[in-house]
């Protein structure tokens, strides 16, 4: 949040010097936040852990997209797990996935469902 409170306020400063330069006037219509909202550390935590149990090393992935799981943040303690897509090209026509690391998110997400259900 302080990052992207620093990068707001220098894109201010910028469109008002731009507007000076040009002689125009500029004004924000409409604003949009993103990115201040984090997914839950114990799930986190979580998902790391059964990763690990079932041989698979998970990596952390930082993702800009709006996935609707970011958006239950604030409703609900929330993870996302990713299946890594074929050259690394995701969110475009051109994405394609393997069997096998789905067929691992998958259970990896299902056992992790299952020792959050079962927890005491």
């Amino acid at each position: 949040p302080a990052v992207t409170k620093q990068m707001v306020e220098l894109a201010r400063a910028a469109m008002r010097t731009a507007a000076e330069e040009a002689r125009v006037s500029a004004e924000i219509l409409t604003e949009w936040r993103f990115g201040d909202e984090a997914f839950d550390a114990d799930l986190i935590d979580l998902v790391r852990t059964t990763a690990r149990g079932l041989g698979i090393e998970p990596m952390d992935l930082l993702s800009q997209a709006g996935h609707d799981a970011y958006h239950m943040c604030g409703v609900t303690p929330t993870v996302l797990v990713f299946s890594p897509c074929v050259d690394g090209i995701s969110h475009n026509e051109s994405e394609d996935v393997e069997y096998e690391p789905t067929i691992q998110a998958v259970d990896v997400l299902c056992q992790a469902v299952l020792a959050r259900a079962m927890r005491g």
